[in-house]
């Protein structure tokens, strides 16, 4: 017969295994997974197949379950890439369409038509044009008169049809066989998965204008953060990737601990925190101007053979720059942890390509080395709001309120230079300015046009 010790320790051991199933059905609620976190691009193998769809897939898969029923689904979880090759099929679709003739135009676009739809909404973190999508999805020029630049798609899988709308709120109709068929067993799936129940963000206690596109979670959330290490950099193994005959190359070690290598048209320095930086001066009488996707491709694999491609990062900027007289462009890339944007002080990586070739390149990757033991519960967006229109008149102008609008809300983390530690906050966007709301206490803890 068990005596009372032995059944107090099996109670105890079931208590703690109980206690941990509990805490893994509340962990794996979350929309975000610590197993997905970027790992340190040094210690993986140089990435070179990149793919560039990828790197401009959609922020977020907003999904209308039948019954108003909302989940998001954020790069790196789970049905996400299947969502997104649908989202491809339906730009595909588009640009045979638009080829030829324009689309149907959708000729009722008020909110109500489409909102009162099961539905699943691809929001863009860029907006790029229709010449680009072409040659991200089939590597051909595209020829067609009318050249829109894509903000959305939405796929009404009951009508077999998706509704592509570029950024002029244009409304294009285009039909998708088989759409309802694919997606059943899918979406089947994903609602099967228990997601995180997301609703239309409402505040009333305002009266500035909110867009109708943000949605957050139904219930309180809870999240970690992360302590961060920057790369580590070998310095000679790394200066060999840059320059192909090293007899030529000069070192030069600096005071504040950078080392320099030039050959005479190029130079690298690394700093002791691991950034890099690389200029290179173009030679040559080249005259192409190359295309957006084919200068970011150029981007993109310049970056894997220097350095490596790191985890959950995407097009952040595009911007038109001219070099020599050259027009070229010069890419920012920024980094996710979960699914979720870190936003930092300074670019994570930048690369100015112009004729084909890279003119400038900086590097200063950071990944999350350890998750902070405590697992925190989130303030709701409202709450968050709250705090930015409590200190509106000191961040942005009380007497400019009827100018602004609430544009977004999101989560995300953030990190300064001189701090290693991701924090988990809410982005509050008003118009053109930008705050943060430290999502566990509530601080207002920056805000900038």
């Amino acid at each position: 017969m068990i005596n009372r010790e032995d059944l107090k320790t099996v109670i105890l051991i079931c208590l703690v295994f109980l206690s941990m199933f509990f805490t893994s059905k509340i962990w794996f609620r979350l929309p975000f997974s610590w197993k997905n976190a970027g790992m340190p691009a040094h210690t993986a193998d140089i990435n070179t197949k990149v793919d560039i769809l990828n790197i401009v897939s959609p922020s977020k898969i907003v999904v209308h379950f039948k019954g108003n029923q909302k989940t998001v689904v954020y790069p790196t979880r789970d049905f996400y890439g299947d969502l997104w090759k649908e989202g491809q099929l339906a730009l595909r679709t588009f640009i045979e369409n638009i080829k030829t003739s324009d689309p149907e135009r959708f000729k009722d676009s008020s909110d109500t038509y489409v909102y009162d739809q099961p539905r699943i909404d691809y929001v863009f973190h860029l907006q790029l044009g229709i010449d680009f999508w072409q040659e991200a999805l089939s590597q051909e020029t595209y020829k067609g008169a009318s050249k829109p630049v894509i903000k959305g798609v939405t796929l009404l899988a009951e009508k077999d049809s998706a509704i592509i709308t570029d950024n002029k709120g244009k409304h294009y109709s285009i039909p998708m066989e088989g759409l309802n068929r694919r997606l059943e067993g899918l979406l089947n799936d994903l609602k099967k998965s228990n997601p995180p129940e997301y609703t239309r963000f409402s505040y009333s206690k305002t009266s500035i204008p909110i867009n109708q596109d943000i949605y957050v979670p139904v219930n309180p959330m809870a999240i970690k953060g992360a302590v961060t290490n920057s790369e580590v950099i070998e310095p000679d193994k790394l200066a060999r990737r840059f320059f192909s005959d090293m007899s030529v190359v000069r070192k030069i070690e600096e005071k504040d601990g950078a080392t320099i290598y030039t050959d005479g048209i190029s130079g690298l320095r690394i700093y002791p925190d691991g950034a890099v930086e690389y200029n290179h001066t173009i030679t040559g009488k080249d005259t192409s101007e190359n295309s957006i996707f084919r200068s970011l491709s150029t981007a993109v694999r310049f970056i894997t053979q220097h350095g490596g491609w790191p985890m959950e990062t995407y097009l952040d900027k595009i911007n038109t720059v001219s070099i020599q007289d050259k027009r070229g462009y010069t890419f920012v890339f920024s980094s996710r942890l979960r699914g979720m944007p870190i936003v930092t002080d300074e670019n994570v990586i930048e690369v100015s390509v112009s004729q084909g070739k890279v003119k400038n390149y900086f590097r200063s990757v950071v990944y999350p080395a350890t998750a902070n033991v405590l697992e925190e519960k989130m303030i709701s967006a409202q709450e968050a709001l709250e705090q930015v229109l409590i200190n509106f008149n000191y961040l942005i102008g009380l007497e400019n309120e009827q100018d602004k609008k609430i544009e977004d809300i999101f989560m995300a983390y953030y990190k300064t230079k001189e701090d290693q530690t991701l924090k988990p906050v809410w982005i509050v966007k008003i118009s053109n300015f930008i705050v943060y709301v430290d999502a566990v206490t509530g601080e207002v803890t920056t805000g900038r046009n």
